[in-house]
């Protein structure tokens, strides 16, 4: 009796109240779905097959190698994925990020050795200007859908980002390498000792930024460290 009552209830809002499709705005079914059914077939999703041989890990080759990297979406312009992007990070529609985190969270476990499972959550730093500015961050988003799917603890006290730096939007491979340099510390490395990390970000293009963040952990006594991302360049 209940869920009827529910189902009427959540149909009767419905005329007035219409839920959108976060990336297309087209109305969908009150399912509590974040997408509609056209956008949901169109998502471009990677799956890729092994966490250890794929893009992501390519890119970061000789640089900072991760023991595993994964992403969930590909993004270019004018997909499914950049108009998702768009709507969480500058429209500020944080359960974009929580409910994508959660997919792929999931899908990382489907693949995740036991001896892999990461011990913190790390979400990439904002300066806290930039923060102040937006009002979130959205890989703290991602991060928190990430953490309710794999049950690990996110933890935004450890890595800071010490300087503020400009968009990388639009700069070389170089510019970003330059932008991001030493751009990030350790504020709080005890505890970390033989722990595993995974360390979070939107947006993988250049690789520039997770590999600054990875640096400050070089060094530290048995520190694990792993990667993930919403979403990936697949043109850059």
């Amino acid at each position: 009796m209940l869920s009827k009552v529910k189902l009427y209830w959540e149909s009767f809002l419905h005329l007035f109240f219409p839920e959108l499709c976060a990336a297309c705005m087209r109305e969908i079914p009150v399912s509590g779905d974040v997408l509609c059914v056209y956008c949901n077939h169109d998502l471009p999703l990677c799956g890729f097959p092994s966490l250890t041989d794929n893009l992501v890990h390519w890119r970061l080759a000789g640089r900072a190698l991760p023991i595993w990297a994964s992403s969930y979406m590909f993004f270019k312009e004018g997909n499914v994925t950049q108009a998702l992007l768009h709507q969480l990070k500058y429209r500020g529609k944080q359960y974009i990020g929580e409910e994508f985190g959660r997919r792929h969270g999931e899908y990382i476990l489907s693949q995740l050795p036991a001896e892999w499972r990461p011990d913190y959550i790390i979400p990439v730093p904002l300066h806290p200007k930039r923060l102040h500015e937006r009002g979130f961050n959205q890989s703290t988003c991602y991060a928190r859908g990430l953490s309710e799917a794999m049950r690990v603890k996110v933890r935004e006290d450890i890595l800071v980002r010490r300087k503020y730096t400009e968009t990388q939007t639009r700069k070389s491979k170089q510019d970003r390498i330059k932008n991001v340099s030493d751009a990030f510390q350790l504020r709080d490395a005890e505890g970390l000792t033989g722990k595993t990390i995974l360390i979070v970000d939107d947006v993988f293009t250049s690789g520039a930024t997770l590999e600054a963040c990875i640096l400050p952990f070089h060094g530290l006594e048995e520190v694990k460290v792993s990667i993930a991302t919403l979403a990936i360049a697949d043109d850059w």
